[in-house]
């Protein structure tokens, strides 16, 4: 499987064996989204695991919608893992509500 890395930045993107979600490792940030683009052009995403994800901003947010925007509904984007501080970003800008995406701390199932 292919990962996507940042050189220059502290973003690692790892997809599944079994190819259908991939994990972030490091920072989401406008340094970086370009990275998690470049990831999600090519690999066929329905979960991200965001458990080692330690930090996000609007830039890697937009990124995201954008993303589960271009599902067209056919499912939700799901995000596991998803940390205190993550959902807070998703609560302050009203993300949380998109029926595109689906939130989930570590017990949701």
């Amino acid at each position: 499987m292919k990962s996507f890395t940042s050189e220059r930045t502290p973003l690692f993107v790892i997809p599944f064996d079994d190819g259908h979600g991939i994990r972030l490792v490091g920072e989401l940030d406008l340094s970086t989204v370009r990275v998690l683009v470049a990831a999600l052009d090519t690999l066929p995403v329905g979960v991200l695991d965001l458990a080692e994800l330690s930090f996000m901003d609007a830039s890697g947010l937009h990124a995201l919608e954008q993303y589960a925007g271009a599902l067209n509904g056919s499912a939700p984007l799901v995000l596991e893992h998803v940390s205190q501080p993550i959902r807070r970003l998703f609560e302050i800008t009203g993300a949380e509500h998109d029926p595109d995406i689906q939130l989930r701390s570590g017990g949701d199932g």
